[in-house]
C-alpha cells in the first residue's frame, strides 16, 4: 500500500474517531438536557455580588390610576409582603407636551409634567400639584415599604427640546436637546428632585438620560424619548455631577440606562467614567438587557467586562419581553422571565433588578386575539380598575418575594450545560434549558431558584447543615404556590416549563 493512502487512510479513521466522539458528548448533553438526575452545587464559601433590591417603573400608568380601591389593591400587589415586595420604584419625569404641537398619537404614552407655561406670566413655573394619581401611587408604594427611588427621564421637558416636543427629534437620529439648554435641563430635574426630597421622599438616585443609543423621534413616535451621542450624554452628565456637589446633594447618579449590552455600552461606560466629576458621583451603572433573552453566552461576556471593568453597582433596570411574543396569560411569559432574571444574576452580575412597566394597557391583537401587553399588570386603559395579573408576575415573583436587599449571591452550578439553540438574523444563540442561582439572605436562609424548560426531571441540591425546606413553584397550574414543607429531601421533582425557589432553613 502506497503511503499516501495509508495516510489518507488514517486521516479518515481519524475523523471518524472525532465525530464518534463529538457524536456521543452530543447524546450525553442531549440526554442531560432532557431527563436525567441534575445536581446542583451550592457553594456557600464563595460569595459574590450583592442584590441591592427589586424595582419596576411608575411610567404611562401610575398616572390614570385615580380609584383609591384600586391603586391600594395594586401598590399590596407590587410592594406589599404579600405581593412582590419589591423595594426599589423608579418614578418618570414626563417631559410633558404642548397639545397644539404633539404628535404622539397614544394618549396612554403620553404623562403630565410638574413644569408648566402660566399664560398670565409668559413664563414656565413649577405646578407640585400636578401629576397627583403619580405621587399618590408613589406614597402608597413607600407605605408598604420601598425605600429607593429612582427619578428618571425619558426626555428633557419639551420646552427645551430643539422640535418643541419630547417625542424625539424630527429626524429621529440626533439629540433633541441643544447645548445651550444642558443647564436649564439640569436644573429644572435637580430642582424636582429636591422637591421630592424635601417632601420626604426617599430619592437615592436620579437618571436624566434613558437609552441614548436608540433613535427617537421621527415622523410616527410612539413615546417620549431622546438620543445623545456618546460625547453628548456625557458633556450633559458632567453638569448634572457638577450641581449635584455644588448643591450639595445627597443623590448619585443612575447612568446611563444603556438600551444594550455590547460594545456601545461599553463605550458609553468608559466615556462616561473617563470624566472625574462624573465618576465621584455616579451610584449605579444602569442598562438595559433588551433583545438578548436567548443569548447566554453574549450575557457571560458582557458579565466579564462589568466584573472586570465596572467600579461601581450595576444594575440591570428594565426589561420586558421584547419582542412580545406570548399573551399576557400565557405561562410560558413567567418562565421566561424567571430564567432572564437568572441569566442577569448569575452571567451579568448585576446588583439591582428591575422590570420595565408595573402595568400596560391591554394589547389584544385582532388577527389571532392574544394580549401581548408586556406589564405585570394589565388594565383597560379606559378604565384602569379593569385589569388582571399578568402570568409572568408569578415569574418575578419567585425571587422578589423571598430574596430581600442585601442578600448575597453563591456560587451555583449544575456542571451540566442543557443547551437549546435558536437562529435569527444576527446568527445562532445559546441558553440553557435549566438556569439556577442561589442566594445567602440577611436572616441566614439559603435560596436557590431552578428554573426548568425542559421536561419533568429530578433535581439534586448540594447543601448541608439546614433542617428545614419550602419550596414555592410556578408553571402551567401553579402560580407561585408551596408545593412541600419539611426536610430537606434526597432529590426533588422539576417540573416541565417551571420556576421552583428552595428556601432552606436551620
Amino acid at each position: 500500500m502506497k503511503k499516501s493512502v495509508k495516510i489518507f487512510l488514517r486521516i479518515i479513521i481519524a475523523v471518524l474517531v472525532v465525530i464518534l466522539i463529538v457524536c456521543a458528548t452530543v447524546g450525553i448533553y442531549y440526554a442531560a438536557s432532557r431527563s436525567c438526575t441534575l445536581t446542583v452545587k451550592v457553594n456557600e464559601d464563595k460569595q459574590l455580588q450583592e442584590i441591592s433590591g427589586w424595582g419596576t417603573s411608575d411610567c404611562w400608568w401610575a398616572d390614570d390610576i385615580s380609584d383609591e380601591n384600586t391603586r391600594n389593591e395594586i401598590a399590596n400587589l407590587l410592594f406589599s409582603e404579600d405581593g412582590l415586595n419589591l423595594d426599589t420604584y423608579r418614578y418618570c419625569l414626563y417631559g410633558g407636551y404642548d397639545p397644539s404641537n404633539n404628535v404622539v398619537e397614544n394618549q396612554w404614552r403620553l404623562g403630565e409634567s410638574f413644569y408648566v407655561y402660566n399664560e398670565e406670566t409668559g413664563q414656565y413655573e413649577y405646578d407640585w400639584s400636578r401629576d397627583a394619581n403619580s405621587w399618590a401611587m408613589l406614597q402608597a408604594a413607600l407605605d408598604r415599604g420601598v425605600d429607593t427611588v429612582v427619578l428618571f427621564a425619558n426626555s428633557p421637558h419639551y420646552s427645551m427640546c430643539k422640535n418643541g416636543r419630547s417625542s424625539g427629534s424630527d429626524s429621529g437620529s440626533e439629540t433633541n436637546l441643544d447645548p445651550s439648554r444642558y443647564e436649564d435641563y439640569v436644573d429644572y430635574f435637580l430642582t424636582i428632585t429636591q422637591h421630592f426630597i424635601d417632601e420626604g421622599v426617599p430619592v437615592k438616585y436620579i437618571s436624566p438620560i434613558n437609552e441614548p443609543q436608540w433613535g427617537w423621534g421621527g415622523e410616527s413616535p410612539a413615546q417620549e424619548g431622546c438620543h445623545y451621542e456618546a460625547e453628548e450624554a456625557v458633556a450633559l452628565l458632567k453638569i448634572f455631577a457638577q450641581q449635584i456637589v455644588e448643591r450639595g446633594m445627597d443623590v448619585k447618579l443612575y447612568a446611563l440606562e444603556s438600551g444594550n449590552i455590547g460594545d456601545t455600552a461599553k463605550n458609553y461606560y468608559n466615556l462616561m467614567m473617563a470624566d472625574e466629576d462624573i465618576s465621584k458621583v455616579l451610584g449605579a451603572y444602569s442598562f438595559h438587557s433588551y433583545f438578548n433573552d436567548n443569548d447566554k453566552v453574549k450575557k457571560d461576556r458582557f458579565g466579564n467586562w462589568i466584573t472586570d471593568s465596572v467600579t461601581t453597582r450595576s444594575d440591570m433596570s428594565e426589561w420586558c419581553e421584547l419582542p412580545s411574543a406570548h399573551d399576557a396569560s400565557d405561562p410560558a411569559t413567567a418562565v421566561i422571565m424567571a430564567r432572564v432574571i437568572s441569566n442577569d444574576i448569575g452571567c451579568l452580575n448585576v446588583n439591582g433588578w428591575s422590570n420595565w412597566v408595573a402595568m400596560n394597557e391591554t394589547g389584544v391583537n385582532p388577527d389571532d386575539g392574544n394580549d401581548y401587553s408586556d406589564g405585570l399588570l394589565v388594565a383597560n386603559p379606559e378604565n384602569t380598575s379593569d385589569y388582571y395579573i399578568a402570568y409572568r408576575y408569578y415569574g418575578y415573583m419567585q425571587y422578589s418575594r423571598f430574596i430581600p436587599a442585601g442578600s448575597v449571591v453563591l456560587d451555583c452550578s449544575d456542571g451540566v450545560f442543557t443547551v437549546a439553540a435558536s437562529k435569527d438574523d444576527e446568527g445562532t444563540h445559546f441558553r440553557e434549558l435549566v438556569n439556577e442561582t442561589a442566594y445567602l439572605t440577611p436572616d441566614g436562609n439559603v435560596v436557590v431558584v431552578v428554573v426548568n424548560e425542559g421536561n419533568t426531571r429530578n433535581i439534586k441540591i448540594d447543601l448541608e447543615g439546614y433542617s428545614n425546606l419550602t419550596v414555592y413553584t410556578t408553571d402551567s397550574q401553579r402560580m407561585c404556590e408551596e408545593v412541600y414543607s419539611g426536610a430537606p429531601q434526597e432529590s426533588y421533582e422539576c417540573l416541565e416549563n417551571s420556576v421552583s425557589t428552595y428556601i432552606f432553613s436551620k
